[in-house]
């Protein structure tokens, strides 16, 4: 086994590791652009809310000033009819739904005050709300747009960067990519350097028989882990430090 393959081999580990950075970069601000997203719809949704509860107040007012106008007719109506009876009997039940009347007037005008009041509240309250929101939203909208920004430039980057990584495997031996491939995509360190004995993925113990195949510049698989697992001084002293842990 030559050491330029394996150099090409830790090429590309190193390339693919700043692809899995860049895309762990971009997953990461679109998670902030979701969240900020999410913001602007709860202020949305809360001020909405508040104006709802105006226009149904509103709605009750409306509905509480037609009763009371409609009290008010009716008394008015038993009042007239107090006027042209003459039978005692006739009068007093008259006048005992005239004052019924008035005592629903005077409770429907309570009500029609309170309802008045909270009208008077919900509607103070959503112009703060709006007031406030203008400002926290221009600030969440302008985060919002920078952090699509930069979503947008990682990807160009990673497209980029993607676009050249067929030239990286050019090199390296298929056999050797198999076992790469079909890690990489489960741990983020699927090469490591044999240290004291050990597997550095895992710190599982490697047998003396696969020390010495590792030391011939062969490139195994872990026992334990199934991480592949390389001598660097075996493979060449300059490339101890090559591959980037993740």
């Amino acid at each position: 086994m030559e050491t330029q393959p394996f150099k090409a081999f830790i090429d590309l580990i190193t390339f693919d590791q700043k692809l899995q950075k860049l895309h762990k970069d971009i997953v990461a601000a679109q998670v902030v652009a979701a969240d900020l997203d999410r913001k602007k719809r709860e202020r949305a949704r809360h001020a909405e809310q508040i104006q709802a509860q105006v226009r149904d107040l509103r709605k009750q007012v409306d509905a509480q000033e037609l009763e009371m106008k409609s009290l008010d007719a009716q008394e008015k109506a038993k009042r007239t009819q107090l006027d042209t009876v003459r039978d005692a009997r006739s009068y007093e039940s008259l006048e005992k739904e005239v004052n019924h009347l008035k005592h629903a007037q005077h409770e429907s005008e309570k009500v029609l005050l309170g309802l008045w009041n909270k009208v008077e509240t919900t509607q103070k309250e959503f112009e703060r709300v709006q007031q406030q929101d203008s400002v926290e939203l221009a600030t969440i909208s302008q985060e919002h747009a920078d952090v699509l920004a930069k979503i947008e430039t990682l990807q160009a980057e990673f497209n980029a960067i993607e676009h050249d990584r067929p030239a990286k495997k050019e090199f390296v031996p298929e056999e050797w990519l198999e076992q790469y491939e079909s890690m990489r995509s489960r741990i983020d360190d699927p090469v490591v350097p044999e240290e004291d004995g050990t597997c550095s993925g895992c710190f599982a113990t490697i047998n003396g028989q696969d020390i010495l195949r590792l030391r011939r510049k062969a490139l195994l698989t872990c026992k334990s882990c199934y991480r592949l697992l390389y001598q660097p001084k075996a493979m060449g002293a300059n490339l101890e430090n090559e591959v980037v842990k993740p």
